[in-house]
């Protein structure tokens, strides 16, 4: 299925210009970051949900989970990155989502005090592994490819 999928968009953008290619391909990108970037937040929403009973710290760091515009490599290739990070808002705590999602060794003050170790929960990892991601950009991919292909008959 994927295979002749591949087929029918490269066999359709023969006909295509460049601009409506990237149109296709843009349209696909951002549906599967889009994908991973709610499964991401679902699952650290999941993952920390009331770890202190009085405040649920998973909202606002969910938003420093996010993707990045589509930028064009020398090469002249399309991507798109969904990251998880800091976003440098005061507040926000979002600093510790690398800690969350790799763990950290134990930790020590200056005097020598235990201050613990973060268990890493890899929600960001399993939200990209959850699904076949070729598969659905490639579908993605058809998909705007035939709505193309309909405004171009018209």
């Amino acid at each position: 299925m994927v295979n002749s999928n591949i087929e029918y968009i490269y066999e359709n953008f023969l006909n295509f210009t460049i601009p409506e290619m990237k149109s296709a391909i843009r349209t696909g990108l951002n549906r599967v970051a889009n994908i991973i970037l709610n499964n991401a937040r679902e699952n650290l929403r999941k993952d920390y949900k009331n770890v202190d009973q009085s405040v649920n710290f998973s909202e606002p760091l969910t938003k420093g989970i996010r993707k990045n515009k589509i930028k064009q490599d020398a090469n002249g290739e399309l991507y798109i990155k969904v990251r998880a990070h800091s976003n440098n808002k005061q507040g926000s705590g979002s600093y510790i989502l690398p800690m969350l999602e790799n763990g950290t060794a134990e930790r020590y003050t200056k005097d020598g005090y235990y201050r613990g170790k973060i268990q890493g929960t890899q929600f960001f990892q399993r939200a990209v592994n959850t699904f076949d991601v070729d598969s659905i950009l490639i579908e993605e991919i058809k998909k705007k490819v035939d709505s193309i292909k309909h405004a171009n008959a018209r």
